[in-house]
C-alpha cells in the first residue's frame, strides 16, 4: 500500500506533485564531434574541447578546463558544437554515465550527449539524478567493440522530478555535502603532498632533526634483516569468515602500503603459521604491474599470511627502525631503481636477492631512525584519519541521494 502523498509510477514511489519526465523535456539535446587530427589549423585555438578523459580527471562537479583546445575553423569542419556555461556534458560512449556541469564555454567530442539545461530545469539537480541513472544506461548500451547509448534509448530513461523549487533545494542540499567532500580531498592531497616531501628531505639526509649530528651510513635491505628474504605461500583464498588467518596478496595492498580491508580474503591451507607476519616484518611486491609495492605489518590489521607473489623481510630492530626502512621504500630513488632493476623479457620482476641488494643511506643512529619514523607515522596517522572522515562524508552523501533524489525525504 502506497502512503499518503505518495503514488506508484513505472520507477517506484514518488512523491504526488513530483513528475516522471524524460531527458529530452529540459532541452536540446546535442551529440559532439572531433576535427580532423591532420589538420593543425584546427587545434590549439581558444575554444575548449572535452573528451571523457578530462570529465574523469575533473575531481568538482563543475570543469572549466580542457586537456586540448580547437580553432574557429576547427568547430565549422567537425560535428562539435559549444555548448554554453551551464550545460551537462554527459558521457555515453565508453566511461558511460560519467558527467560535469561545464562554467565556461566547452565543446565535446562525439562520446557526449550534451544538454543545455531550459527553465523547467535545475542543472545541478539533474546533475545529481543522473548519476542515480548509471546502471539505467549501461543496460541500454550497445556495441561490440565499446558500449555506447544511442540518444535514443538515451531519453527513454524515466526521470522522477520535483516542482522546481524543490529542485534547487535538493541541489542546495548534495552541494553541501559535496563541498566537503571536496574540501576534505584537497586537504588529504596535500598532506600527501607535504608527506612526500618531508620523507625526501628526512630519509636522504637533506634535513637533520634538531639534537641529531652523527654520520649516515651506506647499507642495504640485506643487512638490516633477522633472515633471508622468504616467499609467501600458494593457497587458495576463500571469504574472510572471521576465523580463518586474513590472506593479503599484491591486491589487497594499497599504492601507499595499506591494507586494504575492504578486499579481505582469508586462506585455506593447513600449517601457515611460518607465513604469518609479525611486528618488524614488511612484505614487498616481486612480480607484476605492482612490483615494488609494499605493506609493513601492523598488529592492528590482524592475523595476516602472506601470499606467493609477496616477498619478506623481516627487519632486525637491533639493527634499522623497520618503519624508517618502510619509507626508504616509497622514495623516488626506490622507485627509479625499481623500474631500472624490474625489466625482465615478460612481465616486470624482483626476486629476493635483488631486493636485499637494494642500497640506501641511513642514521647509524637508532634513535634518529626512529625520531624520522614518527614524524612520518604522525603525518601518516593525520592521512588516515582524514580519510576515514572523508569516507563518513561520502557515505552520508550517498544516503542523502537516496533519499532527497526519490521523496523520501522531503525539503519543502
Amino acid at each position: 500500500m502506497v502512503k499518503k502523498g505518495y503514488k506508484q509510477t513505472e520507477i517506484g514511489v514518488i512523491p504526488e506533485d513530483w513528475e516522471i519526465k524524460y531527458l529530452s523535456d529540459f532541452g536540446k539535446i546535442q551529440s559532439g564531434g572531433t576535427p580532423s587530427t591532420t589538420m593543425a589549423e584546427y587545434w590549439g585555438g581558444n575554444i575548449a574541447w572535452c573528451t571523457p578523459s578530462d570529465i574523469t580527471s575533473t575531481p568538482t562537479k563543475y570543469i572549466n578546463a580542457t586537456e586540448r583546445t580547437i580553432t574557429d575553423a576547427g568547430l565549422k569542419n567537425s560535428a562539435a558544437t559549444v555548448m554554453p556555461a551551464g550545460s551537462i556534458l554527459l558521457c555515453t560512449r565508453a566511461t558511460i554515465g560519467e558527467l560535469k556541469i561545464n562554467s565556461i564555454p566547452m565543446a565535446t567530442n562525439q562520446g557526449f550527449k550534451n544538454i543545455t539545461i531550459n527553465n523547467s530545469g535545475n542543472a545541478e539537480f539533474l546533475y545529481y539524478l543522473l548519476q542515480t541513472k548509471k546502471n539505467c544506461m549501461l543496460d541500454l548500451a550497445i556495441g561490440s567493440t565499446f558500449l555506447e547509448i544511442s540518444k535514443t534509448a538515451l531519453i527513454k530513461i524515466p526521470l522522477q522530478i520535483p516542482m522546481h523549487d524543490e529542485q534547487s533545494k535538493i541541489a542546495d542540499a548534495l552541494s553541501d555535502i559535496d563541498n566537503l567532500v571536496v574540501v576534505l580531498e584537497k586537504q588529504i592531497a596535500k598532506k600527501k603532498a607535504i608527506k612526500q616531501g618531508t620523507m625526501q628531505e628526512l630519509l636522504t639526509g637533506k634535513k637533520r632533526l634538531p639534537g641529531f649530528s652523527g654520520d649516515w651510513i651506506k647499507s642495504n635491505i640485506g643487512s638490516c634483516i633477522i633472515e633471508k628474504p622468504s616467499y609467501g605461500i600458494n593457497a587458495p583464498a576463500v571469504d574472510f569468515n572471521g576465523f580463518l588467518p586474513r590472506y593479503i596478496r599484491i591486491t589487497d595492498i594499497s599504492k601507499d602500503g595499506r591494507y586494504c580491508k575492504d578486499a579481505q580474503a582469508s586462506v585455506s591451507a593447513e600449517n601457515v603459521e611460518p607465513f604469518l607476519l609479525k611486528t618488524n616484518d614488511i612484505v614487498l611486491a616481486r612480480t607484476g604491474a605492482s612490483v615494488g609495492k609494499s605493506y609493513i605489518y601492523d598488529e592492528h590489521d590482524g592475523r595476516l599470511v602472506y601470499a606467493g607473489f609477496l616477498i619478506k623481510m623481516s627487519i632486525d630492530p637491533q639493527k634499522a627502525d623497520s618503519r624508517f626502512i618502510f619509507g626508504v621504500l616509497h622514495t623516488y630513488d626506490y622507485w627509479k631503481w625499481i623500474a631500472q632493476t624490474s625489466m625482465r623479457s615478460g612481465q616486470p620482476g624482483i626476486n629476493g636477492e635483488e631486493y636485499a641488494s637494494y642500497e640506501f643511506r641511513m642514521p647509524s643512529d637508532l634513535k634518529e631512525q626512529k625520531a624520522i619514523a614518527d614524524i612520518l607515522t604522525n603525518m601518516d596517522n593525520e592521512i588516515v584519519t582524514l580519510g576515514k572522515k572523508l569516507i563518513k562524508y561520502r557515505q552520508v552523501k550517498q544516503g542523502m541521494m537516496q533519499q532527497l533524489l526519490t521523496g523520501k525525504i522531503r525539503l519543502v
